[in-house]
């Protein structure tokens, strides 16, 4: 989405996470039997090769800690190369498969919390909306009746659905704009109408300038962006001269 999580009665699938891969083989390491073994695999891309790596090299020394193989990249051609025995070249190749796996799934946009609260927001949703479809289904039957009691408890969860989704926002928000200036805003993670209160409130912030995150709209269920359009057309509204910064952001001029 820009992160939009679609529409506010359906609630996101479940991230993919990689499973930890185990070691197969406790005595795995440099032997007599060591031979140095080339990847037949596709070569790395940059930023494959950056996440395999990891900052200050973490990653490739935590793949030969656990597999006890060497781990040779060309950054230039992305090509990898193994040495250890056959046992250890094999469990290295699963550790950095899993990394390379790892580096193409979605970015964290709401933080652990947020995700909690939001999963919590949608599972009152679709508790309601479930109430709304069983009151629709009696009032078929002809139970007026049940229907209209069905009803009135869908529409007391109203206030708690909102309420909930509202807390959801509030913590993502707060993850995805830690430690930003008041002239920065990230609105990844947000349904749109979140999104655009945010901006709404920071627009009336009395900064000089505005960078606007809002993604586009590559993680986003349906793979659309949903935020980028709402912001434009309201910086439009207001006749704000802005910058695209990236497909994903743009500069307003406030001031």
């Amino acid at each position: 989405m820009g992160c939009c999580l679609g529409g506010e009665d359906k609630p996101p699938p479940p991230p993919q996470q990689a499973n930890h891969v185990p070691a197969t083989d406790s005595s795995a390491g440099l032997d007599s039997a060591a031979s140095e073994q080339p990847d037949a695999s596709t070569p790395l891309t940059p930023s494959e090769i950056g996440a395999v790596i990891g900052k200050g090299g973490a990653n490739i020394r935590q793949v030969e800690s656990d597999s006890g193989a060497k781990v040779h990249i060309d950054k230039d051609s992305g090509q990898v190369r193994y040495t250890g025995s056959p046992n250890a070249v094999a469990h290295a190749q699963r550790l950095v498969q899993q990394i390379r796996s790892g580096a193409h799934a979605p970015p964290d946009y709401t933080g652990a919390e947020g995700r909690r609260l939001r999963e919590a927001a949608w599972d009152l949703t679709r508790r309601r909306n479930q109430l709304k479809a069983e009151s629709q289904a009696l009032w078929q039957e002809g139970d007026k009746e049940g229907a209209h009691q069905v009803s009135v408890q869908a529409k007391a969860m109203d206030a708690q659905v909102d309420a909930a989704h509202a807390k959801a926002a509030r913590v993502i928000f707060a993850h995805r704009n830690k430690g930003k200036a008041l002239s920065f805003i990230d609105v990844h993670g947000l349904l749109v109408r979140e999104a655009m209160g945010f901006l709404e409130e920071r627009l009336a912030s009395g900064q000089a300038t505005l960078e606007i995150v809002y993604g586009e709209g590559q993680h986003s269920e349906d793979h659309h962006a949903h935020i980028k359009p709402q912001v434009l057309q309201l910086l439009a509204a207001r006749r704000l001269r802005y910058q695209e910064k990236n497909l994903g952001s743009c500069i307003v001029q406030l001031g």
